[in-house]
């Protein structure tokens, strides 16, 4: 999911993400998944305050202004305790 920067702090990315979460909730699916940079603070903040965990890291997965920048895995599971 990415934001324009004039609409960051708006409440877009949540009311985005109220929708991701309420497909997830649909049975069957259960799961949100995602990558993000691993020196996007912003992002990564975002994504913990919605309740996801990093799971994993894609070392140096991109090259960006001549560094190598890490991807790590999130994701959110909806239906645990739920058959």
């Amino acid at each position: 999911m990415m934001v324009l920067r004039a609409y960051w702090g708006s409440g877009v990315a949540d009311a985005l993400m109220r929708g991701m979460e309420t497909f997830a909730e649909t049975p069957g699916i259960g799961r949100i998944e995602a990558m993000v940079r691993a020196d996007n603070a912003r992002g990564r903040a975002f994504y913990r305050r919605h309740g996801f965990a990093e799971e994993g890291v894609r070392t140096e997965a991109a090259r960006i202004g001549g560094r190598f920048v890490d991807d790590i895995y999130i994701g959110k599971i909806y239906h645990r305790g739920r058959a």
